[in-house]
């Protein structure tokens, strides 16, 4: 970028402060440190902006595709970052139970086919106990409950 004909006619107009400034952008911009840092942060934030995008679309995700989305987010991260994930996965988990985790979203991820066959999500303490609670606020028949936790265990052992 800073090798072509047009930046070298802006650079030769600019006065004496102004190139000094623009020298600091070239050495940025030619620096390997920066352009490793650079793929260091997209590592790091490019799964949670793909995240976010689903989050502020136009088209609603489901309440469970949120809960994966954010999984798939943080195994992205461990992937891309290596032995450093933890304290990426720290920060994520404390804004993400303190915000942005509603036991809703695990009952959508819990109730949904692609993820429950796929993801072994009946395994998953944290995603069962979501779910649990979500009947638990929602149903206030005990007989309604029963039935529910008899459909869920028949579910599990047709698998």
């Amino acid at each position: 970028m800073t090798n072509t004909r047009g930046w070298t006619e802006n650079y030769m107009k600019l006065n004496r402060k102004d190139r000094e400034k623009a020298n600091v952008v070239v050495g940025l911009i030619d620096s390997q440190t920066y352009w490793r840092d650079i793929a260091g942060v997209t590592a790091i934030f490019g799964p949670l902006v793909k995240v976010l995008r689903m989050v502020d679309s136009d088209d609603k995700a489901e309440m469970g595709h949120l809960y994966e989305a954010m999984d798939r987010a943080k195994f992205m991260i461990k992937k891309n970052v290596g032995k450093g994930y933890k304290k990426w996965w720290q920060m994520i988990d404390k804004r993400w139970n303190n915000q942005l985790h509603q036991d809703i979203h695990t009952a959508g991820y819990f109730l949904n086919p692609k993820y429950q066959y796929a993801n072994d999500v009946v395994n998953d303490d944290e995603v069962l106990n979501g779910f649990h609670r979500v009947v638990n606020r929602m149903v206030n028949d005990n007989e309604t409950r029963l039935n529910i936790n008899r459909e869920i265990t028949i579910a599990e052992r047709s698998d």
